[in-house]
């Protein structure tokens, strides 16, 4: 099990979401999953996330579209770590948010 879930819908962003893909895959803290939850997207959403599977950390879920919340829901609910993180599909991380955020909760 991993020690954090990364939770990041996605509705629309193929524009964006290889950039956030590569901040998830760059971070020092490697102990994570990643579920992508593609929100009924109309554009190229899950070809681009198809290029982030090679990573077995990394999982693609589509669902009809419902809005964010539902998408981070839903992704809540396949997550298996003991911390979840929230990412949106266009934000990208620093390579040692986790790094940093994992070691403030475990002192805490």
């Amino acid at each position: 099990m991993p020690t954090v879930s990364i939770v990041i819908p996605a509705h629309n962003h193929a524009a964006y979401l290889g950039e956030a893909m590569r901040g998830v895959c760059r971070q020092t803290f490697e102990d994570w999953e990643a579920i992508i939850v593609d929100d009924g997207s109309t554009d190229q959403t899950g070809e681009v996330a198809a290029q982030c599977l090679q990573d077995p950390r990394i999982r693609y879920v589509r669902r009809t579209h419902q809005e964010r919340s539902a998408a981070r829901n839903e992704g809540i609910a396949r997550s298996s770590g003991p911390y979840i993180a929230l990412l949106d599909a266009d934000d990208c991380w620093l390579p040692d948010k986790l790094a940093k955020q994992v070691a403030l909760l475990e002192r805490h």
